[in-house]
């Protein structure tokens, strides 16, 4: 099967009204004519196809002068390849994507280093961060929104925690006050003491503290 076989009919059709025909001013018959040698050609997976002006004439309703007329300006604005022989014209119907300078090319995006991105200032990245840690405190696993959650340290700035997403955690407002300085791993049993939190979602908690400080729990940005 050929590569044209295999080809996405609707985004043609699409790159056809938004970009080649208005780019090259193609009037009505010259669109129809496009279309209509387009489906004897490419969309049957055939290179080219031989047309005879009179055939093409009644299956467009269109006068005879006015098809040369028309295929020779879809020939001048590039959109078709002529080769004339005694039997008709061999016309190729260039895609869009073949057509230098129609298609506009699509802007490079820059990867993200996520390493580098600073999750605590500003609040800028609380979706991502309320996403990962499924809309609930990371402590105490209460529900929590993006007007009522506070962003939290796993380790201290006062003991070299950075605003990484190795280091940053969404949670409640309870546990941003109560936590403080203290280790997060020790805030976690501190919880558990209290009967905040179950023995099964005390190793819960520290296996994710675990994951999150080692970099397995990036958020999609």
């Amino acid at each position: 099967m050929s590569a044209d076989e295999k080809m996405d009919i609707a985004k043609i059709i699409i790159q056809c009204e938004d970009y080649l025909f208005p780019k090259l001013q193609m009037n009505i018959r010259e669109r129809s004519l496009y279309y209509h040698m387009l489906r004897h050609t490419r969309v049957l997976g055939k290179e080219s196809s031989l047309f005879a002006i009179y055939p093409l004439s009644q299956a467009l309703g269109i006068a005879e002068s006015s098809v040369r007329e028309s295929i020779r300006a879809m020939r001048d604005k590039g959109c078709i390849h002529i080769d004339r022989s005694r039997k008709g014209h061999l016309i190729k119907v260039l895609l869009p994507y073949e057509i230098e300078n129609i298609i506009p090319e699509e802007p490079e995006i820059a990867p993200v280093d996520i390493e580098s991105i600073d999750f605590f200032t500003g609040r800028t990245y609380l979706s991502a961060l309320l996403s990962r840690e499924n809309n609930r405190c990371f402590y105490c696993f209460k529900e929590i929104t993006d007007s009522n959650c506070e962003l939290d340290h796993v380790v201290a700035t006062v003991q070299s925690g950075g605003n990484s997403y190795r280091n940053i955690v969404a949670s409640c407002h309870e546990c941003n006050t109560t936590k403080q300085d203290t280790p997060a791993d020790d805030f976690c049993r501190s919880l558990y003491r209290k009967g905040i939190l179950s023995q099964k979602e005390l190793e819960n908690r520290l296996g994710e503290i675990q994951q999150l400080q080692s970099g397995y729990l990036k958020p999609y940005i």
